[in-house]
């Protein structure tokens, strides 16, 4: 079993760590006259490194709690939210659902076309919308007709002509 976040705590309690104290040697260097330089062995700290366990993963008598148990809890909490939630779709139902489905009923309401402050500048925002889509359509009718070159309106992508080919278009 994967000990989990225990683990460290379990292998490496204590753990003696040698370091180069760069800065009391360069301190020391200082004044020292060439061929009188201190011994690098002199400026070499022992250093005692020791992991504290996590807050969450220590019980009331402060020892480490068991990753078994840390398990069977996660468990019984999963279960609880299946009493609550029991529609929880999980991996399995979400890797069944293809990528560019949508929900069949949706609670959300529609997007509106724009934030406007008065009736007259939604009318006018209203207004450019259904133009676009005017023009967009004309353009897309052109586009499939065979004329590669219709021209789509502005802040549109008129599609690849690499698709058209694959999809035996002319």
């Amino acid at each position: 079993m994967w000990p989990g976040l225990i683990g460290w705590q379990l292998f490496n309690t204590k753990r003696e760590v040698k370091r180069f104290n760069r800065r009391a040697h360069a301190i020391a260097l200082r004044p020292a006259e060439p061929g009188l330089e201190p011994r690098r062995e002199e400026f070499i700290e022992t250093e005692v490194l020791e992991v504290a366990p996590l807050p969450g993963l220590i019980d009331r008598d402060g020892e480490p709690i068991d990753a078994q148990v840390i398990e069977r809890e996660v468990r019984k909490q999963e279960a609880e939210l299946r009493k609550k939630k029991p529609r929880v779709l999980g991996r399995q139902r979400i890797l069944a659902q293809r990528f560019d489905d949508r929900p069949s009923k949706s609670h959300h309401s529609w997007r509106p076309l724009c934030h406007a402050s008065t009736t007259e500048i939604w009318h006018a925002c209203l207004a450019r919308v259904r133009a676009f889509r005017v023009r967009f359509a004309a353009a897309s009718a052109k586009f499939r007709a065979g004329r590669l070159d219709a021209i789509f309106p502005d802040w549109s992508h008129r599609p690849s002509t690499y698709v058209r080919g694959l999809l035996g278009a002319t």
